[in-house]
């Protein structure tokens, strides 16, 4: 009878190790323990720092700007994240459009153009294999900055130089004979090339401990497509709104904006990324509205806002759905599918178009996260980012 007792017990024991551990794993996946970028911002109630039973933590401080959040279930550590600690889990709002500029690293190829020479026109690279979003990385191995960095290297008593071009962060060489420019008698590749990329914008939010930037919500890449990330080193203008191409079902609209590079700058990118362009902000925020700074667990399905321009240079609320929250437990994009409800501005712009990326997307009366991307088939839509994944 003990025997059988004994036995129950034991199986009821290991019955319960394994519940406990199925529970256990699952909370952890649902609180999303494993990332949280390259850091967590958070206030001593923040729920970073009181996750749900049976998670406890601890902080372990290095210094007044840097700490450890360790995670524990039953005694033993599940995830260590970097930890900077904050007075405010509060950041300035913002939803105002940006002109940005930002230098490629190398030489971005727009096309491949002939060469005028004494026996007629010659396309010298015409038949490699070039494409949208191609740099030019090197020539006979040396690194390429500038365009007066070529006509140096080609000045060389040779045929043929050995070009590479990176794509997609692969490096491709080919051997290419450059043409003489009957006009300027010199060597040529027939490129057109660019060092710097500008565009249009929005702002999602500023630091107000750090005086730090976070904007678009996604990288710059280079115009006509491409996966290399242009650089990191670049600035941020104020911009007008002059209106919209509304966009249709097939094809996205965009904003039409303009800004000056004589104005001032409002700050410097100093890193490009999956999820955004990030900096110092030197602007005064005088007038800027402060809002707090939500967590990813605290976006649920329901009513929001977008805070966007299209019109002038000050953003105001647009309602939206969000439609659907994707429980991500390290950095990804695509965090919520938006649905633009707001008949104003499904009337100016269609939905969500080009150059609103980084519109701040509020609900609660937190910051959450930002647009960043439009579905190309149907307009009203797009994807949102965590706000949790918009630092560095």
């Amino acid at each position: 009878m003990k025997s059988k007792l004994r036995y129950q017990c034991c199986i009821g024991l290991l019955v319960a190790i394994v519940i406990a551990a199925i529970f256990c794993a699952f909370t952890v996946g649902q609180y999303g323990l494993y990332q949280f970028g390259s850091h967590v911002t958070a206030t001593s109630d923040s729920q970073y720092l009181n996750p749900p039973y049976p998670i406890r933590s601890t902080v372990a401080y290095t210094d007044e700007d840097a700490a450890t959040i360790d995670y524990r279930i039953f005694g033993v550590s599940v995830q260590k994240t970097a930890y900077t600690p904050t007075q405010s889990n509060r950041v300035y709002l913002g939803g105002y459009p940006l002109g940005i500029t930002i230098r490629t690293n190398g030489l971005l190829i727009a096309s491949a153009v002939n060469v005028v020479t004494k026996s007629g026109t010659v396309m010298p690279m015409g038949d490699c294999d070039l494409r949208p979003g191609d740099v030019l990385k090197k020539i006979d191995g040396i690194e390429i900055r500038t365009p007066e960095q070529i006509d140096e290297i080609l000045e060389q008593d040779r045929e043929r130089f050995l070009v590479t071009i990176l794509r997609d962060g692969q490096e491709i060489d080919y051997e290419v004979t450059p043409a003489t420019d009957v006009l300027s008698g010199k060597k040529k590749l027939g490129l057109m090339l660019q060092d710097s990329i500008a565009g249009i914008g929005t702002m999602t939010f500023v630091d107000p401990e750090t005086m730090r930037f976070s904007a678009l919500g996604h990288p710059i890449k280079p115009n006509g497509g491409g996966d290399n990330l242009v650089g990191s080193d670049g600035f941020i203008f104020p911009a007008q709104i002059q209106g919209a191409v509304r966009g249709e079902r097939g094809k996205a609209g965009e904003l039409s904006g303009s800004f000056s590079q004589m104005s001032p700058y409002l700050g410097r990118i100093q890193v490009n990324n999956t999820f955004g362009i990030f900096g110092e902000y030197v602007a005064d925020p005088q007038g800027l509205e402060s809002i707090e700074l939500a967590n990813r667990f605290e976006v649920k399905p329901g009513k929001a806002y977008i805070y966007t321009t299209v019109n002038g240079d000050k953003p105001r609320p647009y309602e939206i759905q969000i439609v659907k929250v994707n429980q991500q437990s390290d950095a990804h994009d695509k965090s919520m599918v938006l649905r633009v409800v707001d008949k104003e501005l499904l009337a100016a712009t269609g939905g969500i178009v080009q150059g609103m990326s980084g519109s701040p997307i509020v609900q609660s009366g937190k910051l959450v996260g930002a647009v960043t991307h439009v579905f190309i088939n149907d307009p009203t839509k797009g994807y949102g980012l965590f706000a949790d994944w918009m630092h560095y």
